[in-house]
Parts: C-alpha cells; sequence; structure tokens
C-alpha cells in the first residue's frame, strides 16, 4: 500500500500535464496526496478495524474517508503512478525508506490517523 501511496504523490504533479520520460524528481514542492492516497487509506482502516472484511464495512469505510478529505482529485497521472507503486512493491518486495518529514509533508495526517491503530 505505502507504494501505491508513494507513486500517487509522485504523479500528482504530472496530472493535465503528462510527461514521457523515466528521467524526472519524484518529489516537488507541488506533490501532493490525491483521492488513490484517500481510498488506500481507506482500505488500511477498513482491514485494521473489519475482522471479518465485509463489503459493507469496506464501503463504509471508503464513504468516512471520502467525506472526511473531499478535496484531492486525480486523474489520469497520479492514478497510473498510484498502480506502478504498488505493483513495484509487490515485485520488489521493499521500497526505499521514505523520511519522517517527507510522510509529514505530503500526507501528515492521513499516516498518524493510521499509525494510531
Amino acid at each position: 500500500m505505502l507504494g501505491a501511496i508513494l507513486g500517487d504523490t509522485v504523479g500528482s504533479i504530472y496530472e493535465f500535464d503528462n510527461i514521457k520520460t523515466t528521467d524526472f524528481p519524484l518529489f516537488s514542492e507541488r506533490s501532493e496526496f490525491t483521492d488513490d492516497s484517500v481510498m488506500c487509506f481507506a482500505v488500511a482502516d477498513w482491514l485494521l478495524r473489519d475482522e471479518h472484511h465485509t463489503h459493507k464495512e469496506l464501503e463504509a469505510s471508503m464513504v468516512r474517508f471520502a467525506y472526511d478529505y473531499p478535496n484531492p482529485l486525480g486523474g489520469d497521472s497520479d492514478t497510473l503512478a498510484c498502480i506502478t507503486g504498488s505493483i513495484a512493491e509487490a515485485y520488489y518486495q521493499e521500497i526505499p525508506e521514505v523520511s519522517e518529514k517527507r510522510k509529514n509533508k505530503y500526507f501528515p495526517f492521513l499516516f498518524r490517523k493510521i499509525k494510531k491503530q
């Protein structure tokens, strides 16, 4: 999941201004989480809270997170980066360490909310 969230954040600055190169900075001052990250956190919340993993509770978690964090909207670039990040994490079995400074800058309240649980 962390790979998906990082990919989403990396891809956020290329929304509506796609690039076709592999030579680009991973983070910039404009990097931010989008709706894809919010839904990843909703799934994590569901996995931690619902012992039976029911569809009803998954939907409730997604609705709750969408209601609590309605502003981040994305498009194709962040979604593709989100998917790529999650595949890379599964393939490589790890992702580079993300510094606490970056975690706190790009998605502070979401990490803290999930971390508490």
